[in-house]
């Protein structure tokens, strides 16, 4: 998310201009997979609910990528460099990839990359959002499909020659790019 320092009015306290989500912490309630799904509706609810007025799908001419729980931050490179080389717009909402990558070095570093509270903000204005496991994402696409007015595809993390094929005919197909 963004890279905000909050300043607590008082000692143990958060600031109340602080931005902070709401949702279930990933594995209290049902598994890693359902956790994520909660916080990711959470994310989205708390930054675009109250702002969808002046949103419309298709503004801003990009995709949005949501992986769902998925731990290799390989998977995030190449998924990444497809859309490079097909010069797809696009914002990978919770993207964990540079944050994760952060070393462990004993001193304290604020992370690096991720997805910004702004490109999270601006997610209703996508062409569409593509949810890469969308069997385990059912909250977040209920709440993108009724609320960001956005047609769900149904496709799979690209992973493998099938899933790779279809993720690249359907970046295709919306956005009007060549498969390189």
């Amino acid at each position: 998310m963004a890279h905000l320092s909050a300043t607590p009015a008082r000692e143990g306290y958060v600031d109340k201009d602080f931005p902070i989500p709401y949702a279930n912490t990933p594995s209290f309630v049902g598994s890693h997979i359902t956790g994520w799904d909660n916080m990711w509706e959470g994310i989205a609810k708390y930054f675009t609910l109250n702002t969808m007025e002046d949103k419309a799908p298709g503004k801003n001419g990009k995709l949005n990528i949501v992986t769902g729980f998925e731990t290799y931050l390989g998977n995030y490179r190449v998924i990444k460099r497809m859309l490079k080389e097909m010069d797809v717009s696009y914002s990978m909402l919770s993207d964990p990839e540079e944050v994760l990558d952060t070393p462990a070095n004993g001193e304290y570093e604020m992370y690096a990359g991720g997805t910004t509270i702004d490109e999270v903000k601006d997610a209703p204005n996508a062409i569409t959002t593509l949810l890469l496991q969308p069997t385990s994402l059912e909250k977040s696409k209920k709440f993108i499909e009724s609320t960001w007015n956005h047609e769900v595809p149904k496709i799979n993390i690209p992973m493998g020659v099938e899933w790779t094929d279809e993720f690249l005919m359907k970046v295709s197909e919306l956005t009007g790019k060549p498969i390189p």
